[in-house]
């Protein structure tokens, strides 16, 4: 009777569209049109030790003196923007009735998107803007300063995220199209500045920012992902 809406869904780090897959079906079951693709970063380590073995594995390296090692260029931020970049365009050729929803990384990517194509809007799940400041994090953002190629050899992947959400809060600027940003007040990955640094740049009136008192960084499941979803389909439903 119409043409649906397309929601085009953006995993996070070392994740897969599996992760996305209970939201995809919940879209689905509505009506709207769903598409997950894979990015490249995916492969090795997730969100939840993004930063977290940083220090081990520096201590480990050094004292092997193993000799140092390039990053694959699949494990580039700019490998998976390319991929998600061409993915929208085709998208966008059959519909522009078209929402993107990025989780963690994937939001990172979705917000380097926005400025670019002429999306319906945005949904951004904890996404990825400002890693919560662990000792770890510190000791590794100070070797980054001091030994940069040092810290790409003991953790490429870490430091490509972490140089990606720093380019992303560099050029991102004010944010014309509606958003919806959901985040856990206590989440132990991701810091909530970013979602108080999107909630000031956001300049449409219905865009909508939910901050939920959660311990967890994976709202796309578990207990919290009921109530993520319903937030998800009104906002689509409304814009």
């Amino acid at each position: 009777e119409r043409e649906s809406p397309c929601c085009f869904l953006l995993h996070g780090a070392g994740g897969s569209p599996k992760e996305m897959r209970p939201l995809g079906d919940y879209l689905f079951k509505l009506g709207y049109t769903v598409y997950a693709m894979y990015l490249s970063l995916s492969t090795g380590s997730n969100d939840s030790n993004i930063i977290g073995d940083v220090t081990r594995k520096f201590q480990w390296k050094w004292r092997s003196r193993e000799p140092e090692r390039k990053s694959q260029a699949g494990n580039s931020w700019s490998v998976s923007l390319s991929e998600s970049d061409i993915a929208l365009n085709t998208l966008l050729s059959c519909t522009s009735n078209t929402y993107i929803v990025g989780f963690s990384f994937g939001g990172t990517i979705a917000l380097n998107l926005i400025s670019r194509y002429p999306i319906r809007g945005a949904v951004l799940i904890s996404p990825a803007l400002f890693p919560v400041r662990t000792n770890r994090y510190l000791v590794f953002q100070a070797l980054r300063k001091v030994l940069p190629a040092a810290a790409r050899n003991v953790a490429p992947r870490e430091d490509n995220v972490i140089e990606f959400m720093e380019k992303t809060r560099k050029n991102v600027e004010s944010v014309e199209i509606p958003l919806l940003v959901i985040q856990a007040y206590n989440d132990p990955m991701v810091s909530p500045r970013g979602f108080y640094l999107l909630k000031r740049l956001s300049a449409n009136p219905k865009s909508s920012f939910h901050l939920l008192y959660s311990s967890r960084h994976v709202l796309v499941g578990g207990e919290e992902s009921e109530k993520v979803f319903s937030l998800c389909s009104d906002f689509i439903k409304e814009i």
